[in-house]
């Protein structure tokens, strides 16, 4: 065994949102020449959503921009939308007057109440307010994220496939870290805006970003949500449901979800090249036969208790089990320097199972109005197993096979406490995250067994400062201390 102290990270980590280079400057008005106050503009560049602002009471906005070219969106209630081309040089540039058309849409007589700006850039965050008719036309959460310029989302599997700028990010309920299967517990009516940061801190070492939807208290009473889809082409389907009974004080969830697929290919081919021994070995296989199947079930429990405005405790009881068979069948031919060397036929028939079981309680109290304390454990177990059997005849009478049975035990232990503060204009995170691991695996390969052994131990501690200066930066700095113990056993 053998412990390691290094320090991982001993650096500041500084982001400046300093004043641009370039100013762009503009007027909106509606053919009368009258100014349209209110109006969204919003800045893409390619394709990505990088600044948002509403003209003011005048009519007029200003962003700071870098030098480049950009894509100006400009939509306000009544009138078309208008969309444009523009150059930003060093010097700035100051659009001629947006004439914005009334829209052709006769609308009847109704109450319009004002909203915010749809999209908001901020110094260390982007704000996506949801409209009142996103919310209507949105049948869960997954429809509403679908409008945030910046996500990717996959309807029918109902997760979040990409974010821009992001290879690893997390999402949040009202800064709450929560499992995929709580985010179908809300209602869209419910959700009020989404936010981006892009800097989330040492707390949070290796995320990107955090996508956080903020969303207001559920009504008091109980609520049951179903949802199925089927696909008889690809042979594929899945249901998802919830019920909650809630209280002001007391909620309690329940999440069932399954999904099937049972596919058959028709046609697959591989083609593997390799040299050995100064020789060219070509191998050709082909399939009319392959088939997969897999079956997918999740339930899980979430309790959250709020005893108080400055006290939050929520557990979350997990368990997902999925089967697996996939099957192909090959006829194939090999070949040595170009020269057919033998024919031949084979298939493999792969069997897996997979058990998770997930226990995680989180608690905070705000101490004081400016000093908040959280602290979570979060516990995984899982019993993996895989049966792989690979069997081929050829024609020089020769035989090959392979029998792999593999079992699999793993724990995760995950135990975290933080402490933030607010000083001034300065938010202040400390804390400490303890992660411990261990895998017991054993494969065995036609009659011979090899045994592994896995043991990772981690501690970890941070500090962070946030803040900001005037109205154009904003800082950050942070720095870490980790301290791993492995230990690696192999038979």
């Amino acid at each position: 065994m053998k412990l390691r102290f290094f320090l991982i990270l001993f650096c500041i980590q500084t982001a400046f949102f300093c004043s641009a280079q370039s100013k762009l400057t503009g007027f909106v008005c509606d053919s009368l020449n009258k100014a349209l106050p209110d109006a969204n503009v919003i800045i893409f560049k390619n394709d990505s959503v990088i600044a948002g602002i509403s003209t003011n009471a005048k009519g007029n906005f200003t962003l700071g921009l870098d030098t480049g070219k950009y894509v100006i969106h400009i939509t306000h209630l009544g009138y078309s939308e208008y969309t444009d081309t523009v150059f930003l040089h060093p010097a700035g540039l100051t659009l001629p007057a947006i004439i914005l058309k009334e829209s052709d849409i006769e609308l009847s007589e109704a109450t319009v109440i004002a909203e915010r700006a749809t999209y908001e850039s901020h110094l260390n965050k982007d704000v996506f307010n949801v409209s009142s008719r996103v919310k209507k036309s949105a049948s869960d959460v997954y429809q509403i994220l679908a409008n945030v310029p910046s996500l990717t989302v996959d309807p029918g599997t109902r997760s979040i496939r990409q974010l821009a700028g992001a290879n690893n990010f997390i999402v949040m309920v009202n800064n709450i870290r929560r499992n995929d299967d709580y985010l179908m517990l809300l209602k869209p009516e419910e959700i009020e805006r989404i936010e981006i940061n892009r800097y989330p801190g040492m707390r949070y070492k290796g995320i990107d970003a955090i996508i956080n939807i903020v969303s207001k208290a559920p009504a008091s009473g109980q609520r049951f949500f179903i949802y199925g889809q089927l696909n008889p082409l690809l042979k594929s389907g899945s249901t998802n449901g919830s019920y909650s009974y809630i209280t002001e004080k007391l909620r309690i969830s329940f999440v069932p979800s399954t999904s099937f697929t049972n596919e058959n290919n028709g046609d697959l081919s591989v083609i593997r090249d390799a040299t050995i021994d100064n020789q060219l070995i070509h191998t050709e296989k082909n399939s009319s036969n392959a088939s997969n199947q897999s079956n997918y079930t999740n339930l899980s429990t979430t309790i959250d208790y709020t005893p108080s405005a400055k006290t939050f405790a929520t557990l979350y009881a997990g368990y997902k089990f999925s089967k697996g068979h996939n099957y192909k069948s090959f006829t194939g031919s090999v070949f040595t320097n170009n020269q057919k060397d033998y024919d031949f036929e084979s298939f493999e028939d792969q069997r897996s199972n997979r058990n998770t079981l997930i226990i995680n309680p989180y608690f905070q109290t705000n101490l004081t109005k400016n000093f908040q304390v959280n602290a979570e454990i979060k516990y995984q177990t899982g019993s993996p197993t895989s049966d792989f059997l690979s069997n081929e005849i050829n024609t020089r009478q020769d035989s090959s096979k392979i029998l792999q049975i593999q079992r699999e035990h793993w724990n995760i232990v995950e135990g975290q406490v933080n402490f933030e503060q607010q000083l001034s204009k300065i938010n202040l995170e400390e804390g400490y995250r303890l992660l411990w691991s261990g895998d017991d695996m054993n494969v065995n390969t036609n009659g011979y067994s090899d045994e592994t052994t896995h043991n990772d131990l981690r501690n970890y501690f941070y500090i962070n400062a946030l803040g900001s200066i005037g109205k154009r930066w904003v800082y950050q700095a942070g720095t870490g201390f980790d301290a791993t113990q492995v230990h690696l056993d192999k038979q």
